[in-house]
């Protein structure tokens, strides 16, 4: 993560469950990948990661400290489809917070919860402005991950253009 000269971060917290290696290959693939944290790894999450040495050879920063312990709170936007706030634009200087666990029926709002209740930021993607999901606009922790990645890569490429306009 060092050599990489891109300064997006983006975390997983996983004090609510696991979903990562399609995380880990969708960041490799791209040249300068994302600054890709793994925080609140302990439980289950941390059971499974003892059982595959081959996670200690991932280029991410790993931690079982929650996102709070390692991240200034005024940085932190949490992600989820329960906000009212729509993410329009990436900011080097913020940490995109994913939840590990889905926010699916019974557990509807409970990142938002956790992000209003803490007071960070909170962000959801702008899905309904591409397309139609029926029911709740709720998407797995590894399609978030990789619309924000395919986001930042967009994001480069126009600043990159803009430099010759």
């Amino acid at each position: 993560m060092e050599q990489s000269n891109c300064k997006i971060n983006i975390a997983i917290d996983m004090s609510f469950d696991e979903q990562l290696a399609y995380c880990y290959s969708v960041n490799r693939r791209i040249i300068n990948p994302i600054q890709f944290s793994i925080v609140g790894l302990s439980g289950k999450a941390k059971k499974i990661f003892d059982n595959y040495p081959s996670y200690s050879n991932w280029d991410v920063n790993i931690s079982n400290k929650n996102f709070d312990e390692l991240f200034n709170p005024k940085q932190i936007i949490y992600l989820t489809a329960d906000s009212n706030n729509l993410l329009e634009t990436l900011n080097e200087n913020k940490i995109y917070i994913i939840g590990g666990l889905l926010d699916h029926n019974h557990h509807k709002g409970i990142c938002l919860k956790k992000a209003e209740e803490n007071g960070y930021e909170h962000a959801k993607l702008p899905i309904e402005s591409f397309f139609k999901l029926c029911g709740r606009n709720v998407l797995p922790v590894n399609q978030v991950f990789e619309i924000l990645v395919n986001f930042y890569q967009f994001w480069i490429g126009k600043r990159h253009f803009e430099c010759y306009t």
